[in-house]
């Protein structure tokens, strides 16, 4: 399903971006998702599963997902870049596999450079720019 759920997101504008972080007791902040602003009204996460594979459901920005618990460990950070134009409109979309075939990223094209994103251990992305 989630191959789907990424394909879906091609020709979506996106206004904005946030990293979902964490904060265990005692440790440093880890980012755990990221969720994309879209212009048409709501919101789509991409974050880690439990397995480190990568899983996509609808978010409700602002409001953190129902697996961001307790509230209080959890903030939103802003993805620089991402929304403005160039970097709002999704050209492509595109899962990637794991050497198992499970879903553990996705890479989206904007016009003026590309967003990956990885799931694992801790939720990795890279924001590539053209300009």
């Amino acid at each position: 399903m989630s191959d789907q759920q990424i394909f879906a997101l091609q020709g979506a504008t996106v206004t904005a971006a946030f990293a979902l972080r964490y904060l265990p007791e005692g440790d440093e902040w880890r980012a755990e998702g990221i969720e994309l602003v879209l212009a048409s009204g709501g919101s789509v996460v991409l974050w880690n599963g439990t397995d480190w594979t990568l899983k996509v459901s609808a978010g409700g920005w602002p409001a953190l997902p129902d697996w961001a618990w307790p509230p209080e460990a959890w903030v939103f950070e802003p993805l620089e870049g991402l929304g403005r134009p160039g970097l709002d409109h999704i050209l492509t979309a595109s899962p990637v596999h794991n050497e198992v075939g499970e879903l553990y990223g996705a890479t989206f094209g904007f016009a003026a450079g590309a967003l990956t994103i990885g799931s694992g251990d801790s939720m990795s992305w890279t924001l590539l720019r053209e300009d």
